[in-house]
């Protein structure tokens, strides 16, 4: 008896194998029949659902029709594709790549959610494309009419965003959300990527003032939240954590970021300041990002205890590693964003997460060359659910 199912195992085993040799982009996991391809487009569409889903906690990927993002300069795709022009000024450096936006970009080709959920529902709306000149709301510096809806579409995402400003991303978007069908805008299913708090934290170092403090944070996320609540039903929201903004410091070292060092140095301060200052300006930005960590951690719990059909917020953890890193996830533009190498990677890191239980959507983030992209079975649901 022993021997029989000895050999059926083996055989078993190398007719996976054998199905899979064909195509060497293709595998799956012996432990859980999960199929990873390298490739979106190598993933099987999914069979229409014979009946319609019971709330947003029974969201298949396919059942998203409208895709929407709030966040900073990282969501507004900043300095993504770098620059290729050995010149001091170059107007093209200050461009935000939308297209290429890990959570919403919409750009043919691009590693991104959006373009990965256009995968299984090809009438999906509100990815942002292409490039155009930055767009600043930093603080008191917030001139208006610097959209492009053409192409930001329902990414509201503004370079230097911090989280006391969020109202202006939020009226952005309902705005544009509005101009469509009402239909569109009651019932379709949605999903937001919410990630917003680095800018803050490159702030707070040296001014320790009262809307920077983790509670008043926490107070911005959750009234923007119940905008969101009222004004968008059906929605599913990503809340992402914030990391430790500090550890770009260690790449200003590298030969990749000679020259541009004074860019960063104004785009985050605290992070790049010499000597023992700096030093207890990094330690205080990693602190702050521990207290913005667990203010939004108390968000996410808040919205868990008053469950709704209509409305839902997850919590992905960003404890991302960036000493694991190649210098070339940074971008060349100024050493501090991310460029494309890093959107990619992040994108298929959180898409892998999307039907995870929230107990294994943790743990550290570290760099791997050959991220596999999960394709999503019928019975693979958005999970919601933010405890194990």
């Amino acid at each position: 008896m022993v021997n029989i199912i000895f050999i059926f195992v083996f055989f078993t085993i190398l007719l996976i194998q054998c199905s899979t040799s064909f195509n060497p982009q293709i595998h799956f996991s012996i432990n859980n029949s999960r199929k990873f391809v390298k490739d979106i487009t190598q993933c099987p569409k999914l069979k229409p659902r014979q009946t319609p889903p019971k709330s947003v906690h029974d969201l298949r990927i396919d059942d998203i029709k409208v895709i929407m993002a709030i966040g900073d300069s990282i969501t507004a795709g900043f300095g993504a594709k770098g620059h290729h022009a050995n010149i001091p000024i170059d107007i093209h450096n200050l461009h935000e790549n939308r297209g290429v936006s890990f959570s919403i970009g919409g750009d043919p080709g691009a590693v991104t959610i959006a373009n990965f959920i256009k995968h299984y529902s090809p009438e999906l709306i509100g990815s942002s494309t292409g490039d155009h000149l930055v767009e600043l709301c930093y603080g008191l510096i917030c001139p208006p009419y610097q959209y492009k809806p053409k192409k930001d579409r329902f990414n509201a995402a503004q370079s230097g965003m911090m989280a006391s400003n969020l109202t202006i991303e939020l009226n952005y978007l309902l705005d544009q959300l509005y101009k469509e069908p009402m239909e569109v805008v009651l019932k379709s299913y949605k999903y937001l990527t919410f990630f917003i708090g680095s800018n803050d934290i490159c702030f707070r170092c040296s001014n320790d003032l009262p809307w920077l403090t983790s509670k008043q944070f926490e107070d911005y996320l959750k009234s923007t939240l119940e905008i969101i609540r009222r004004e968008i039903p059906n929605t599913v929201v990503n809340l992402l954590g914030v990391f430790n903004v500090s550890q770009v410091y260690n790449f200003h070292k590298e030969e990749y970021c000679k020259g541009w060092g004074l860019v960063a140095e104004y785009e985050c301060s605290c992070a790049f300041a010499p000597g023992i200052f700096g030093t207890l300006n990094r330690k205080k930005m990693d602190e702050t990002s521990m207290e913005y960590n667990k203010a939004i951690r108390n968000v996410v719990d808040y919205y868990a205890s008053h469950k709704s059909d209509s409305f839902a917020v997850m919590y992905q953890e960003f404890d991302i590693d960036l000493t694991t890193f190649p210098v070339e996830g940074l971008s060349n533009v100024d050493c501090f964003h991310p460029s494309t190498k890093s959107h990619d990677f992040i994108t298929k890191i959180f898409w892998n997460n999307l039907v995870l239980p929230a107990s294994k959507r943790g743990g550290r983030i570290e760099w791997e060359d050959n991220v596999g992209i999960r394709c999503f079975e019928e019975n693979d649901r958005i999970n919601t659910n933010i405890h194990p």
